[in-house]
């Protein structure tokens, strides 16, 4: 079975980012990383990073960017929410932690904590 692979034109990965996802896929024995938006928190969503099921993988209704060796699934359903997005991987402003980043044109209003935000749409 074929599977389309996109190159990253709606969504930017950083370097940093793409090194990060490669051994995220690795250390995590899965095909891809699947970057999916969940319902939680006090402003309604937060992005949810899991490694990707070789079903995700393969089911054609999901996008799939590659940068370098990193694969990143998207759900179809999610996808006009990511247009835009770049993900990057930094330390934190202490030096001490590394985190994903995502900067989503889409969300706006963050919570305190940082973990939830809305989306434009709604």
């Amino acid at each position: 079975m074929s599977v389309a692979i996109h190159e990253p034109e709606t969504i930017t990965i950083t370097e940093a980012a793409a090194q990060h996802i490669e051994r995220y896929m690795e250390k995590a024995q899965a095909p891809a990383m699947l970057l999916s938006l969940k319902k939680s928190g006090c402003s309604g969503w937060k992005y949810k990073v899991e490694p990707a099921t070789t079903e995700a993988f393969t089911d054609n209704k999901n996008t799939k960017f590659m940068q370098a060796h990193a694969v990143l699934i998207i759900p179809s359903k999610d996808l006009p929410n990511f247009i835009g997005l770049k993900i990057d991987y930094v330390k934190d402003q202490h030096g001490l932690n590394k985190k994903l980043v995502f900067d989503n044109p889409h969300a706006e209003h963050m919570c305190g904590c940082g973990e939830s935000f809305s989306l434009k749409e709604e």
